[in-house]
């Protein structure tokens, strides 16, 4: 179909959020807030499950996530092109 190969997505959820933490620390991935403030105002959104739940405080609750999520997918797929595993 027009030359568009797809394939799964590698959308881990803990080793996604993983790969976005090490980016911002490692400054090989910068946020502007001018740029993304709707990134960023969800950001402070964000939370975990109850910690008194071990299933629960091992994920991230599934609400405003929406811009999070895709930043995680950017990330883990730049991660796996570079690994030449697309």
């Amino acid at each position: 179909m027009r030359g568009i190969i797809s394939a799964p997505g590698k959308n881990a959820v803990r080793p996604g959020i993983a790969a976005v933490s090490g980016a911002l620390m490692d400054g090989s991935l910068k946020v502007l807030a001018s740029a993304c403030p709707n990134l960023l105002a969800e950001a402070g959104l964000y939370r975990y499950g109850d910690k008194t739940t071990d299933s629960l405080a091992e994920a991230p609750l599934s609400e405003h996530n929406h811009a999070l999520d895709a930043l995680r997918y950017l990330v883990m797929g730049a991660a796996n092109k570079r690994a030449g595993r697309y």
